[in-house]
Parts: C-alpha cells; structure tokens; sequence
C-alpha cells in the first residue's frame, strides 16, 4: 500500500464532502499530519459530519479494497468523531453511516480522484484551487 496515495485519497474525500456541504475550506493537504483544513459553516448538520468524518475512510478502502482494518486504524480519530456525533442521531447504527458514506463518496468519485492526484503532484492545496480542481472534475474534463 502506497502511504502518501492512500492519505491523497484519504484528505481529498474529507475535503470534497466539506465543499460539497458548503464548508470554508482553509486548504487541504498531505504533508500536514495534525490540521483540519475545513470547519463547518454555522448550521452544519450531524448527518453531514458524520458523512465528513467517515469519507477519508471511505475512500480508503476503494482505492485499496480489503483495507478496511488498515484503514479503520488510521481513521481512529475520524471514527472517534463519528461515533461522538452518531450517539445524538436517531440511527447509531455505524454500518449504516459507512453505507451512507460509500454512496456519498462513489457519487463524488470523479471530484475526489481528481484532487487527490492533484494532492499528489503539490502536497498542499489552497480554496482557489481546490475548487478549480473539483469545478473540472465536476464538468469532466479530468481522467479518472
């Protein structure tokens, strides 16, 4: 397993369901270990944070299929946050949260793949870029 692919993928999929609930994101990056690049604007909904926390893992373990141990054990803090915000929803289900994730993720594939190799080729991204790179994604004009 390619360490620096697999926490590509990893951030860009947090950073992708932030944007895509109208997040401020600060930027996102793969030589930051310890930073969250996005908060949530005022209102953001638990469902939509839960979604967020568990979208690096997600997208883990579709880059890497069978990863799903490796990448629970990297995700610790996110499933940490997940599991804090699901105890106040009325599903606590947490297989049903990662089903939900999955199908969130897969319908952001292309934006997500396109920033993590974005990610890749500069370490760090900025807003500006960022949304350029999903903009394009989004449109199809990148590979996948």
């Amino acid at each position: 397993m390619d360490e620096t692919k697999r926490k590509a993928y990893h951030e860009a999929a947090h950073a992708v369901a932030a944007l895509r609930f109208g997040w401020r994101l600060n930027y996102v990056s793969i030589a930051s270990p310890t930073t969250k690049g996005w908060w949530p604007q005022g209102g953001a909904s638990p469902n939509q944070e839960v979604i967020v926390a568990l979208a690096g893992y997600v997208a883990e373990t579709i880059v890497y299929p069978g990863s799903e141990k490796c990448a629970r054990e990297a995700a610790k803090d996110d499933f940490d946050d997940a599991a804090e915000l699901i105890q106040k929803l009325d599903d606590q289900d947490l297989g049903s949260w990662i089903s939900r994730t999955r199908s969130f993720v897969e319908y952001n594939w292309k934006a997500i793949s396109a920033l993590a190799k974005a990610l890749l080729q500069n370490g760090t991204l900025f807003p500006g870029k960022i949304k350029d790179v999903v903009r394009t994604a989004d449109l199809g004009e990148a590979g996948d």
